[in-house]
């Protein structure tokens, strides 16, 4: 009969136990929990689920208020950057904040 020592692996902070078996760190505990379902990739439940999206009004055509509302908004942040550089420029006492 063979038998293997308890291995603690460096890297993955895990322990082998001679069954092969392995025993995780507690500092990753909570990516050992964590549980990732796999992406969908049957035609039928694709197929349901953008008819039901399409029901709700969903399209991917943005509509021309929404093509407005981005076109305002990149414009109005545009502006709120130059209003804000050039209050910066007109600031009249700098102090450096040097600790000596």
């Amino acid at each position: 009969m063979v038998r293997r020592a308890l291995i603690i692996h460096d890297v993955t902070d895990e322990l082998i136990l001679p069954s092969g078996m392995r025993l995780g760190s507690r500092t990753l505990l909570r990516y050992y929990k964590q549980k990732f379902r796999p992406a969908e990739t049957r035609e039928s439940v694709l197929i349901n689920l953008m008819s039901s999206y399409k029901a709700l009004g969903w399209n991917n055509e943005p509509t021309l208020a929404q093509r407005d509302m981005t076109v305002f908004l990149r414009r109005k942040q545009d502006w709120r950057m130059k209003v804000g550089v050039n209050a910066n420029r007109l600031q009249k006492h700098f102090r450096y904040h040097i600790i000596y």
